[in-house]
């Protein structure tokens, strides 16, 4: 899973 895809599960990596 992407790390861009918040939406789409739990923000582990807060890159933004």
């Amino acid at each position: 899973m992407e790390v861009r895809n918040f939406g789409a599960g739990p923000a582990k990596l807060p890159k933004e």
